[in-house]
């Protein structure tokens, strides 16, 4: 059954709220440092970085945190312009910090929610979105994605929270102990290639975090201009 509008404004409250907290209580991070969970979004930024090349002049990180990893983007990419959007203010404000710390030019950082970003379409080559897509409510899923190809001009790479994976079991249990206020919405490759297809983006890679895919995956989608 389909969420109210309150209801749903509420996870995003919620959620919201949790992030804020971090940024301030934890200087942004989640997961302690020397923690299973920090070592696999670790993982995670590796293998992303190890996907992508100079060709792409723009780069959006969607969901962006505390913005190291834009940051990281950009010293990776010198010539490509990378722009971090969150929902979080104060996860930005350590954004821009760091980014004035390392002296940084080619990053900006912008409040601003996926579900409705306000860029233009095709404005960017490369969509990276990654430890976002589960905290999307369900119902929201299909207007996320739709907005995040909408703006993409070339390759999306997500990071899958895995429903049908040992680790979803794993997220679900830790949510429960250490995320108490937050819900938290698995899929599948399987739903968001099929969700996507419409907007002319087809799967062309999956590739597990970890050798046996007890993480979740990370997905590369391409559009396809011969649709």
């Amino acid at each position: 059954m389909t969420k109210s509008s309150e209801d749903m404004s509420a996870h995003y409250v919620k959620t919201r709220a949790y992030f804020n907290k971090a940024a301030v209580e934890r200087k942004g991070l989640c997961d302690k440092v020397k923690s299973f969970p920090y070592w696999a979004q670790q993982r995670v930024r590796n293998l992303i970085l190890d996907m992508i090349d100079n060709s792409n002049k723009v780069i959006l990180e969607a969901g962006c945190g505390m913005g190291d990893f834009s940051v990281l983007l950009a010293r990776t990419f010198p010539d490509s312009s990378i722009i971090g959007i969150d929902f979080s203010e104060d996860m930005l404000e350590l954004g821009e910090a760091y980014k004035k710390e390392h002296g940084i030019l080619n990053v900006s950082f912008k409040l601003s929610d996926i579900r409705k970003t306000g860029f233009s379409d095709d404005e960017f080559d490369l969509t990276i979105c990654m430890n976002v897509l589960h905290h999307i409510d369900k119902d929201d899923l299909v207007k996320t994605l739709n907005e995040l190809a909408r703006i993409t001009r070339k390759t999306i790479i997500l990071e899958i929270k895995n429903r049908n994976t040992p680790y979803h079991f794993i997220k679900k249990m830790r949510g429960k102990l250490l995320m108490p206020t937050l819900t938290i919405y698995a899929t599948t490759v399987t739903c968001v290639k099929e969700l996507i297809q419409p907007n002319g983006f087809n799967l062309t890679c999956s590739a597990p975090i970890f050798k046996f895919a007890i993480i979740s995956p990370i997905i590369v989608l391409r559009f396809d201009r011969n649709r």
